[in-house]
């Protein structure tokens, strides 16, 4: 696969015989909302483990390439942008049929998604996006995934779907969206919110000889909004790969709904887009397991252009204007870091 520099005097390594403490991957990628999947070996990977950073290089060139990390271009300012925010009467429609097909017991909840369209007065600089997030959500998983179109694919996902070492998962329900504390009193958003531990829960059974569930939930603050969250933490049974246990998981009621079927196929008729690598799975696998985090808060861009997503659980309860609301400051994650004024 290639050989690896790393730590206080480095040395050559072979990543398959015993990958560095703490390695990710090497793999990354993951897989789009619909499940095509897409995996990469990086030209240079870099990481902390026990107070020490590690780089390693693969391939012909991995010298050459350790020797340029220092030489990499500088990262220029945002340019100015605008946003459009589509049509509120849509949403409205929507978010009405949901609650149609809620209100008859075919859905008990569904999530729809969003796109707002940003225009740029020049190219995006995508690192500096990327780095614009990490500086603002720093508890996030911040990420830049380049499709095979040559698109970057970037977010700062509060979100795991799941952490595999060994034989033993962890995961997490994070449902149920608010401003703080009052979350905890909102029967609608805890039922919310328990829909998906249920969910997660159900779907590790058959895959873990247990399931244990922190009590809670507890609130999760982040920096624009806060969620309901409770972790989850599975011991998987022998001869189960990781890799099955994450799509197991995928996708969860959290960015689909319940029922599952029921809810997608609702997405698919009623958004009028493909999610692509919106809500899909993102991150690094290797031979000592993975970690994946679900792709929300998350952009598509090209270019000058940038497409912003931005989703809200439906359920019994739900207004489509307080919808829009949660999507416009769960929007607003991205946009800053894209430029645009007044978010």
């Amino acid at each position: 696969m290639g050989v690896g520099v790393a730590g206080e005097g480095g040395g050559a390594i072979d990543w398959q015989a015993g990958a560095p403490p703490g390695s990710p991957g090497p793999w990354f990628g993951g897989w789009t909302f619909d499940g095509a999947e897409r995996w990469v070996l990086p030209q240079v990977l870099g990481w902390w483990s026990g107070g020490r950073t590690w780089v390693a290089a693969f391939g012909d060139r991995a010298a050459q390439l350790l020797a340029a990390i220092d030489e990499a271009e500088p990262v220029l300012g945002l340019p100015r942008a605008r946003v459009e925010a589509g049509d509120p009467a849509k949403w409205t429609a929507m978010v009405e049929a949901a609650l149609g097909r809620i209100s008859s017991g075919a859905l008990s909840k569904v999530v729809l998604a969003r796109r707002l369209r940003v225009q740029a007065e020049g190219r995006f600089e995508e690192r500096r996006v990327l780095k614009a997030l990490e500086a603002r959500f720093p508890s996030c998983r911040n990420f830049l995934l380049r499709t095979e179109e040559g698109a970057a694919f970037v977010g700062a996902s509060p979100e795991l779907l799941c952490r595999v070492r060994g034989r033993v998962l962890e995961t997490e329900a994070l449902a149920g969206t608010g401003v703080g504390e009052d979350l905890l009193s909102s029967q609608k958003d805890r039922r919310e919110h328990a829909w998906v531990v249920e969910a997660i829960v159900e779907s590790l059974r058959p895959l873990a000889t247990s399931v244990e569930i922190e009590p809670g939930p507890a609130v999760r603050r982040l920096a624009n909004v806060s969620h309901l969250w409770t972790p989850i933490r599975a011991e998987l049974r022998e001869g189960v790969e990781p890799i099955a246990a994450a799509r197991a998981l995928h996708p969860t009621p959290a960015v689909g709904g319940t029922p599952r079927a029921a809810a997608l196929a609702f997405q698919r008729a009623q958004e009028g887009f493909e999610r692509g690598w919106y809500a899909g799975a993102i991150g690094a696998r290797g031979p000592d397991g993975l970690e994946l985090c679900v792709g929300i808060r998350s952009a598509l861009i090209t270019g000058s252009e940038a497409v912003v997503f931005a989703g809200a659980g439906i359920v019994a309860g739900s207004t489509a204007k307080a919808e829009w609301i949660e999507t416009e400051r769960k929007a607003r994650a991205l946009l800053g870091a894209l430029g645009v004024d007044d978010v």
